[in-house]
């Protein structure tokens, strides 16, 4: 049995903090462990997965439109296994 799931960290910029509130990490379907700040980026967010870095320098509109995305495939896997 090979383990998909991926601990994936959230690095915002601590700019962003005030944008970061409780419904957006619940709409963005994310989990509030997962998040964290840097002053390492002026915007945008660092996604770390298994300690690789991938930096999106988006609106927080279209970070939630990638969280959704994410999401679905995250939903869509656990339907798999049922």
């Amino acid at each position: 049995v090979l383990n998909t799931k991926k601990k994936i960290e959230y690095y915002f910029s601590i700019r962003d903090r005030d944008k970061i509130t409780d419904s957006f990490i619940k709409e963005a379907g994310l989990e509030k462990k997962n998040i964290k700040f840097t002053d390492d980026i002026k915007g945008g967010v660092i996604l770390k997965v298994k300690g690789e870095k991938v930096i999106y320098n988006n609106s927080i509109e279209s970070r939630i439109e990638r969280y959704r995305e994410y999401l679905t495939l995250r939903i869509y896997e656990r339907l798999k296994k049922i």
